[in-house]
């Protein structure tokens, strides 16, 4: 839920959230998530994007005629996420060697560490079948 707070807090989705839905366009939605990404990078645009489609499609099927939907073709739905700059898909490509690099290290040692360190650190509780 904080995501989604977050989401909409974003000054340039938040100026969106103080108009009537009729009155937003394609444009004015898809400049406020090029603003996001400019500011907050590619995985904060494509969740801005797909919080906001989830919210009018809702606001669409459940309360059609109260936010003025009622009628109205679904133009959000096809709106594609941004995409990520040059920049980012080399953070990205980085990102992926590291994680698979991590992978294949990964071996039965240490899910064995792991369960250890875990089974330490967890909260003890009693079990209703013991």
């Amino acid at each position: 839920m904080d995501d989604v707070r977050l989401a909409f807090a974003k000054p340039p989705v938040a100026t969106l959230a103080a108009r009537p839905l009729t009155a937003i366009t394609a444009l004015e939605l898809t400049r406020a998530v090029d603003t996001v990404h400019a500011e907050n990078g590619h995985r904060a645009a494509c969740k801005t994007l797909a919080y906001v489609k989830s919210a009018l499609t809702w606001a669409l099927s459940k309360r059609g005629e109260k936010s003025g939907l009622h009628g109205t073709m679904p133009w959000w739905s096809a709106m594609p996420p941004p995409d990520p700059t040059g920049e980012e898909i080399v953070e990205m490509q980085s990102r992926g060697r590291t994680l698979t690099q991590a992978k294949v290290a990964f071996g039965v040692n240490h899910l064995g560490a792991l369960l250890v360190e875990h089974e330490s650190s967890a909260p003890r509780t009693t079990s209703p079948l013991a």
